[in-house]
């Protein structure tokens, strides 16, 4: 793969990657403004399918997260490979691109999404009227 197009496509991952994170504390911060805002005690019905929906959407949240962290794992090895083949003459742009690396970023997410659970449905619950 020429490095033009690695790079290209190493970048795009990145930036769907960082619409993904900014969706999701966007969701997480307006189910909570939700939450707090909710003058009368929600019922339980509501409640329920409020967390069903939001267990739905977490998930797909989650595995999409997670597919695109696995390819850009992917994409940044074929970007290092193409480093070399491709005659870049700066050693410092060979250096950065050599020193790149998305590993660990899994751990992230799986921390990130238990505690945005956890905390969203604890101020749910906590917030029902039985």
């Amino acid at each position: 793969m020429e490095f033009k197009d690695a790079s290209d496509t190493t970048l795009k991952l990145i930036d769907k990657i960082d619409n993904l994170w900014s969706l999701f504390f966007a969701s997480n911060l307006g189910l909570a403004i939700w939450i707090f805002s909710e003058e009368n005690e929600i019922s339980v019905i509501l409640t329920a399918i409020v967390t069903l929906a939001y267990i739905a959407y977490s998930t797909v949240q989650f595995f999409a997260l997670i597919r695109g962290y696995k390819f850009l794992e992917l994409a940044i090895t074929e970007l290092k490979l193409s480093v070399d083949s491709n005659g870049i003459k700066s050693e410092e742009l060979k250096s950065g691109i050599k020193k790149l690396k998305y590993k660990g970023r899994i751990t992230i997410v799986v921390i990130s999404y238990l505690v945005a659970l956890t905390i969203v449905l604890f101020l749910l619950w906590t917030d029902c009227k039985f």
